[in-house]
């Protein structure tokens, strides 16, 4: 077994569901893990649906604290695509980036990119329903360029890149700046630099530990580039 299903598979519950933690931890498992290991695998994440049609943050018995995050919200949509049972989720989604409210609808994510990106990557894959938001999406990423190609750091950089590739923004001038600026801020292994992807922390408590690493910056600056590349060339667009 390759070292990635190992892991997978030292993560995964007996019911299915997967979780950022081992098997031996008391979470029963994410919605987030299990949507973004087993897209394409599965059809339902039925049990985690509230009755509102969105779906909460973790995989327990009704009646146990649990809580809503819009990325993670995004990323179900991502593994389901648009379908009745995340019609309403998606319609939230939207609204929330409609008006304006979506910096505080989410909370184990860093920063705004990182939604962004999610909802992109779930109307590249098929969610019709969120593409409406492409022009909007455009202008919020616009508004995020601190410098010249710049949103930060590498990882909030490379989120802006997928997230103008996902919704066929090519023709943005920020792309270009930002595919720049990431080839300049390669380091000379190849590598990009470690930086936090997501916290640990309960809904209204301080962020105790965050998570990132080498692999995932650069994960997602490749995808960025890559993608890029592939157009310019003409191909099809790596999925």
């Amino acid at each position: 077994m390759a070292p990635g299903a190992t892991r997978a598979h030292s993560t995964r519950t007996v019911l299915g569901w997967m979780q950022t933690w081992t098997t031996l931890h008391a979470h029963r498992g994410f919605c987030d893990d299990t949507a973004l290991t087993l897209f394409r695998t599965c059809t339902s994440c039925g049990p985690t649906r509230r009755r509102d049609g969105l779906f909460n943050t973790r995989i327990r018995p009704d009646g146990q604290p649990n809580d809503v995050d819009t990325v993670v919200n995004a990323n179900v949509i991502f593994y389901l695509g648009d379908t009745p049972d995340t019609a309403l989720a998606s319609a939230h989604l939207v609204q929330l980036v409609e008006s304006g409210r979506d910096s505080e609808s989410f909370w184990y994510y860093e920063d705004l990119p990182t939604l962004y990106y999610a909802v992109s990557r779930a109307a590249f894959h098929g969610a019709r329903s969120l593409a409406r938001l492409a022009p909007l999406l455009a202008e919020k990423v616009a508004a995020r360029e601190k410098r010249t190609g710049w949103y930060g750091n590498e990882l909030a950089t490379a989120l802006a890149a997928c997230t103008l590739l996902n919704l066929d923004l090519t023709r943005e001038p920020s792309l270009a700046r930002a595919a720049e600026a990431l080839v300049d801020c390669q380091q000379a292994d190849g590598s990009w630099m470690r930086v936090p992807f997501y916290r640990g922390a309960l809904p209204g408590t301080p962020p105790r530990f965050w998570f990132g690493s080498e692999s995932l910056t650069t994960a997602l600056c490749v995808q960025a580039l890559a993608h890029l590349e592939t157009l310019l060339q003409g191909s099809p667009s790596p999925r």
